[in-house]
């Protein structure tokens, strides 16, 4: 992969996990089940994109409707 292409990809997976506010772990688990973020594996680390991280966050938002009105 090109190195220009590479910088896109700048965070390691530790990084990746507290930009999510989960555990590295959750993260790896989520990963290993194909539930995961995008990202690559690159000189046998995993790097991720931050608009891949925020793309991943809201395909999991869920709206919750007025709880209170009747």
């Amino acid at each position: 992969m090109r190195a220009a292409k590479l910088e896109h990809y700048g965070l390691n997976s530790g990084e990746a996990a507290a930009y999510l506010d989960i555990s590295l772990g959750h993260l790896y688990n989520l990963i290993s089940q194909g539930h995961g973020p995008r990202h690559i594996k690159y000189g046998g680390q995993l790097r991720f994109r931050t608009d891949h991280l925020d793309d991943w966050i809201s395909a999991r938002y869920v709206a919750v409707g007025d709880v209170w009105s009747e």
